[in-house]
C-alpha cells in the first residue's frame, strides 16, 4: 500500500492490480487517510483490497462494501458487509 497526494480530490484509493492476479498494489490518498476515522480506514482497505485481490466491481447497493460511497457506522456492519464480500467471491469460485 502507498500513500499519495491525489491533487485532483478524485479518489479515496484505488487498486492497481485489480483485475491483474500477479499484482497487489493499493494506493491511498494521503490527505483523507490522515484525516480518517479507524472505522473508516478499515473499510477503505477492505473495498480497496476487495478489487485488488477478488476483482470485485463497484456495486449499487449502499449496503454492500463495494458501493462507491458506503459508509458503515460500526464495525458489526462493517464485519457483516466484509462476509458477504468473501461469501459472494466464495459461491464464484468454489
Amino acid at each position: 500500500m502507498n500513500l499519495y497526494n491525489d491533487q485532483t480530490g478524485d479518489y479515496l484509493g484505488f487498486a492497481l492490480g485489480k483485475d491483474n492476479n500477479e499484482l497487489v498494489h493499493v494506493v491511498i490518498d494521503r490527505n483523507y487517510w490522515l484525516k480518517m476515522s479507524d472505522l473508516q480506514r478499515t473499510q477503505l482497505i477492505y473495498h480497496e483490497l476487495s478489487h485488488d485481490i477478488l476483482n470485485a466491481n463497484h456495486v449499487s447497493d449502499e449496503k454492500n462494501l463495494m458501493h462507491p460511497n458506503s459508509e458503515f457506522k460500526n464495525i458489526p456492519d462493517l464485519i457483516v458487509a466484509m462476509t458477504q464480500i468473501f461469501k459472494q467471491f466464495n459461491e464464484v469460485y468454489n
